[in-house]
């Protein structure tokens, strides 16, 4: 969907390479430009691989989704289907190449944890380790996980997303290997709930240098899919958008994933 138009019409509506996906929660989806040609690519991500590994398969966006530049067995080992695990790209080691986050939810230590694939070996090793201050962050929906560069530094950042008891964002500092916080605050939002009727992601959608915070409602009133963009140049207690889109009510069970694309 267009975002200059609002939402309110399509760009594309293709049936890509990948076979179906189910609505178990097995696989997640994230958008970047993997090999660095301008346009963003589809990285789908399989927590249960064939290989008894986290698999990873890339999209190409410039033949609009019909070839893939990667299908890769990482070394992380396969993780339930379920959400205590949340996966996103983004440059750790700023070398040019994107890194994938695997966030465990409920780590080992009590708290949720931040393990680092290296995009320059294809997600064969780690780069990092790492529990953060953020307590276990449990394995439904209550929260939600991107990575984007909140403070500009060029080092990327980890946002916690918490959906329920009210909505609040909580950002870890990418330059300290997340171990301490650039931001925590509450939105204007009231409680989201901990199931899967709001998809939260980080963008810039009026392209002011601040990533802004998406929530999309599955199921808004007409039966109709939502849009709610979070102004990040006020830290987020602003609204930049709020509507209905051009793509009708799209459930809870988790058979639709979003995508946010700059």
């Amino acid at each position: 969907m267009s975002g200059p138009n609002k939402y309110t019409t399509f760009l594309h509506q293709i049936a890509t390479a990948l076979n179906k996906t189910g609505y178990d929660n097995e696989w997640t989806f994230d958008g970047a430009d993997y090999n660095n040609d301008g346009v963003r690519d589809l990285i789908a991500i399989d927590k249960q691989g064939s290989s008894g590994k986290v698999d990873i398969h890339v999209l190409d966006g410039a033949t609009n989704y019909q070839t893939f530049l990667l299908h890769k067995a990482t070394a992380q080992a396969a993780v339930d289907a379920d959400l205590s695990w949340n996966f996103g790209m983004g440059d750790f080691n700023k070398d040019g190449h994107l890194d994938l986050y695997c966030i465990r939810k409920n780590g080992t230590t009590g708290y949720t944890e931040v393990h680092i694939l290296d995009g320059s070996n294809s997600f064969a090793s780690y780069l990092l380790h790492k529990a953060t201050p953020l307590g276990s962050t449990g394995s439904d929906d209550s929260w939600s996980f991107r990575v984007a560069d909140y403070d500009g530094d060029g080092v990327d950042d980890v946002y916690a997303i918490k959906k329920n008891q009210g909505t609040q964002i909580h950002v870890l500092d990418g330059a300290t290997s997340f171990t301490t916080y650039s931001l925590r605050t509450n939105t204007p939002f009231g409680s989201m709930g901990s199931d899967q009727a709001w998809v939260a992601d980080i963008a810039d959608y009026n392209a002011d240098g601040y990533p802004d915070a998406y929530f999309v409602l599955r199921e808004s009133s007409g039966n109709k899919t939502a849009v709610h963009i979070l102004d990040g140049k006020s830290q987020y207690q602003d609204f930049l958008l709020r509507t209905n889109t051009a793509l009708a009510g799209t459930g809870v069970d988790g058979s639709w994933s979003f995508v946010v694309s700059q």
